[in-house]
């Protein structure tokens, strides 16, 4: 692996004769996703890849469970 570039935020790299380029983001940092759109806008990248920790996939894979609660019976039921 080579590094090609590294700043606070960015860090590109060489891997088996691939270009990488890793953006490290805040996730409600209004910044970081301005930058990322940047990054991907300008690059064009064939990939994108987005680290996620367990409760963020959860929320976004369980998705449809959260939209198919009975928010009156959570609340009657003291679940809420």
């Amino acid at each position: 692996m080579e590094i090609l570039e590294k700043t606070d935020t960015l860090t590109r790299v060489k891997v088996a004769g691939r270009e990488i380029t890793l953006v490290g983001t805040a996730h409600v940092s209004h910044e970081s996703v301005e930058q990322v759109k940047s990054v991907i806008a300008t690059e064009m990248p064939d990939r994108v890849c987005v680290e996620l920790d367990e409760r963020r996939f959860k929320s976004l894979r369980e998705k449809s469970r959260y939209e198919d609660l009975d928010i009156y019976k959570i609340i009657k039921t003291g679940q809420g």
